[in-house]
């Protein structure tokens, strides 16, 4: 677990690289800020988590079509992603 690392993908395409907090709170904290707010995670058919903010359509927060992308097949169809998002490799969250 240790140096693990999460991927941020931002609305505008942008990803970047991230270490990953070692404890289970540091880990909540560092996704709440990233997602800005309360946040949810989804798997990925690959068995990746995707960690989004919860609320994020209710905040109106940018569309995300990367994370989209990503996560069409675990969307219904007419879902999408919004606001920034972590991506985690299996096992590496607490």
């Amino acid at each position: 677990m240790l140096n693990s690392s999460i991927q941020i993908i931002h609305p505008d395409g942008k990803a970047e690289d991230k270490k990953l907090e070692n404890s289970a709170e540091g880990q909540m904290k560092q996704f709440q800020k990233i997602v800005g707010g309360y946040f949810q995670q989804i798997y990925l058919s690959d068995g990746r988590a995707m960690i989004l903010n919860e609320n994020g359509k209710s905040e109106a927060l940018e569309p995300n079509p990367v994370a989209t992308q990503m996560a069409a097949d675990v969307l219904s169809p007419a879902d999408y992603i919004v606001g920034s998002v972590c991506i985690a490799e299996p096992g590496v969250l607490i």
